[in-house]
């Protein structure tokens, strides 16, 4: 996994190299046809996290998605496993906690408490 991070001039400011996530082999992957989806990517001064379905979009409704959290330097920091089925997110500044939305019904949000785990 390449980042490229770009200032508003759109010149090239930061590449690395992200560790990748232990969540699911790339042989497992392969034998079970699974695919990462990374649908949604949001960052603060520390972390950047990446949500993301680790199935095909025909599972998209069955299958519950990560979170993958990586520090600046492309170092894997956490991995949620999510609750419920997710559309988008958000984190708050102080990366205490993640707000969702639900993937199906849009005016439900859940809200998780990751101060202990990230800080």
């Amino acid at each position: 996994k390449m980042l490229r991070i770009y200032n508003q001039s759109k010149e090239l400011i930061k590449e690395l190299i992200m560790e990748t996530q232990d969540y699911f082999s790339t042989s497992y992957r392969k034998e079970h046809g699974i695919k990462k989806y990374y649908k949604v990517v949001k960052s603060t001064e520390q972390y950047i996290f990446a949500l993301c379905y680790n199935a095909p979009k025909s599972m998209f409704f069955e299958i519950m998605p990560t979170i993958e959290v990586w520090n600046w330097n492309g170092e894997p920091v956490a991995n949620f496993k999510m609750s419920n089925s997710i559309l988008t997110f958000d984190v708050t500044s102080d990366n205490k906690k993640i707000y969702c939305v639900d993937y199906i019904d849009s005016n439900k949000f859940y809200v998780y408490d990751i101060e202990s785990i990230l800080n």
